[in-house]
């Protein structure tokens, strides 16, 4: 319905201002607020036809005013239907934009989880360790950074759907690269690398590569430093060893060889097994046998009390069975 106010020099001609004020009441009485998300589009629409009648309202109140002669009663009702109309398009409008920042929300949280739970199924898919690889995505940023900006709905859903797709291949491409780095880091046999495989898993191929490499030479560098030092430590102690001399008939037996063939007396070291015999002075008595320590030491103070302090013994080699 047309609203119609015709003045000219002060007087009201025609208008229809009771019957447009009907018209409007009970286009407001249709209106409900506030709206849930499936009403969305009427109250859109809603909106959209108060704001054709504030527009034909405002045109009449103008008309109006640039008559010569002011008709007070009249200006005072068309502001004040105007300033209902207003309100009501306000409150209205306030519903339906609310109604789609939920719904924008809603499809940004969705995206969200799909994001994470696809980054999780490539993972997962790899045949990584468990917890060895993780990429570094800020799912929320990512999905929040593509809704940013898009007024519509729709526009908005297929931004979501693509940084999905686009960020889950190159999420796929990181697994990949890593598993070709956790690959260099088994072959090459290196417990630091092994130690550092996390920090290994996110770099590029190619630096992953000379750092493996690098992991694996300090790995050679120190296990041979070490073996020097062991060999090192077992000569000064192999020069630390008291010289015994030595006879022309004296046999040395390696400690690793393997004992003579030939009975080997088992148990406790009897008085009995050491026969004293004169010898005479500055002789030498080489003691060999494969028994335990305590025997060895047993023997050791036997054969010291026979010769009486005037030989000394030399020579006990003891042998592990």
């Amino acid at each position: 319905m047309d609203l119609i106010v015709k003045v000219s020099n002060g007087q009201v001609l025609s208008e229809n201002l009771d019957e447009f004020a009907d018209y409007v009441s009970r286009v407001m009485s249709e209106i409900t607020t506030p709206i849930s998300v499936s009403e969305m589009g009427v109250a859109a629409q809603q909106v959209k036809k108060l704001g054709e009648i504030e527009k034909s309202i405002d045109a009449a109140h103008k008309h109006v005013l640039e008559e010569a002669g002011r008709v007070t009663e009249l200006l005072s009702r068309l502001e004040k239907a105007k300033k209902v109309v207003r309100d009501k398009r306000l409150e209205l409008n306030n519903a339906v934009n609310k109604a789609k920042e939920q719904i924008k929300e809603d499809a940004i949280r969705d995206g969200i989880e799909r994001l994470k739970m696809e980054i999780q199924d490539v993972v997962d898919s790899s045949g990584l360790p468990a917890g060895l690889y993780r990429p570094v995505i800020d799912c929320e940023t990512v999905i929040r950074r593509a809704a940013a900006r898009k007024k519509k709905i729709e526009t908005m859903k297929a931004a979501i759907n693509k940084e999905i797709a686009d960020t889950v291949s190159a999420c796929a491409r990181g697994v990949n690269n890593a598993l070709l780095i956790y690959d260099l880091i088994v072959k090459s046999g290196s417990q630091s690398a092994k130690m550092s495989a996390m920090t290994l898993l996110s770099l590029p191929l190619d630096e992953a590569r000379e750092r493996v490499a690098l992991l694996k030479e300090k790995d050679e560098a120190e296990a041979r430093a070490k073996a020097a030092e062991a060999e090192k430590a077992m000569a000064a102690a192999a020069d630390r060893q008291p010289q015994r001399p030595s006879t022309r008939n004296d046999e040395v037996t390696p400690c690793s060889a393997e004992p003579p063939e030939q009975p080997i007396k088992t148990g406790s070291v009897n008085d009995d097994d050491v026969e004293a015999a004169e010898q005479p002075e500055n002789y030498f008595v080489v003691v060999r046998m494969f028994c335990s320590l305590s025997q060895a030491r047993l023997l050791a103070r036997k054969v010291s009390g026979v010769i009486d302090g005037v030989g000394y013994v030399s020579g006990i080699d003891l042998v592990k069975d």
